[in-house]
C-alpha cells in the first residue's frame, strides 16, 4: 500500500538523494508505504505489516472496517492514532 499526497513539492535538485532537509521533511509526512499480508472477517481487513516506511508499524496489524457497493470501496480506521474520529480512504472502480 502506498499513500502519498498530491502536494508534495518538487525537489529543486531535481535528485532524490539530494534533497534539501524541508524537502525530506515534507516527503517524510506526505507519503506512508508498506507491504505485508492480509485477512478479511466479517468487514474487518487486517493488514499485517511486514515491513513500511514508517519503522514503527514493522510487524504490527492495522484494522480496518470495510464497506463495498457496486463501485466504491470504503475502508475506515476506527482507531486513528493521531487527531479524534474515525478516517476513511474511499477507492472509486475507475472506467
Amino acid at each position: 500500500m502506498q499513500i502519498m499526497r498530491s502536494d508534495r513539492p518538487r525537489y529543486k535538485s531535481n535528485t532524490r538523494m539530494r534533497g534539501s532537509l524541508i524537502e525530506n521533511q515534507a516527503t517524510t509526512r506526505g507519503t506512508l508505504s508498506y507491504f505485508g499480508t492480509y485477512a478479511v472477517n466479517d468487514h474487518v481487513l487486517t493488514f499485517h505489516i511486514e515491513s513500511s516506511s514508517f519503522p514503527n508499524l514493522n510487524d504490527t496489524d492495522l484494522k480496518r472496517v470495510v464497506t463495498m457497493t457496486a463501485n466504491d470501496l470504503k475502508l475506515e480506521n476506527l482507531a486513528p492514532r493521531r487527531g479524534s474520529g474515525s478516517t476513511v480512504q474511499l477507492w472509486e472502480r475507475t472506467k
